[in-house]
């Protein structure tokens, strides 16, 4: 497994032969979003030839991320792009990996927050090449993604 600092507030470890990619989030802010989506951009973008499928898992499990993070996201968390203004970019990197799905796990607290996070949260992106679930275990996620990609 191998890691890297996206932000000071978000790190990424490399999963299941990189094909896994997990975030994990202790705190966001606009500059911190738009730094994640530029990164997720980035990792579709370079995918190796042959590469059909990723996994992503974004962990908003600590306390104080998940709120805010829907609200700066519109309350649209089952989607790939992180960032409101960081949609095109997602949209256009899956356009130029036509043959490309992408598994979202989004992982919420199993608090009062993450259930209105679920409850609350919309899908109006939806994007034939991804397909998104919401999780409060981090295992169910995992063993999800696993059995995916």
């Amino acid at each position: 497994m191998t890691s890297e600092r996206v932000t000071s507030n978000i790190k990424v470890d490399y999963l299941h032969d990189d094909r896994i990619l997990h975030y994990k989030v202790a705190a966001v802010d606009v500059r911190a979003l738009e730094q994640w989506n530029d990164h997720v951009v980035s990792a579709l973008q370079s995918l190796p030839t042959g590469v059909t499928k990723i996994g992503l898992l974004y962990d908003l499990s600590i306390s104080g991320v998940s709120m805010p993070f829907m609200l700066h996201n519109h309350y649209e968390i089952r989607r790939v792009a992180v960032s409101p203004d960081g949609l095109e970019a997602v949209n256009a990197a899956l356009a130029s990996h036509p043959d490309l799905w992408v598994y979202l796990a989004v992982l919420l607290p199993d608090t009062v927050s993450g259930k209105i996070a679920t409850g609350q949260s919309r899908d109006t992106d939806k994007l034939s090449q991804v397909e998104a679930r919401i999780y409060s275990d981090v295992h169910a996620a995992f063993e999800w993604l696993q059995q995916v990609v």
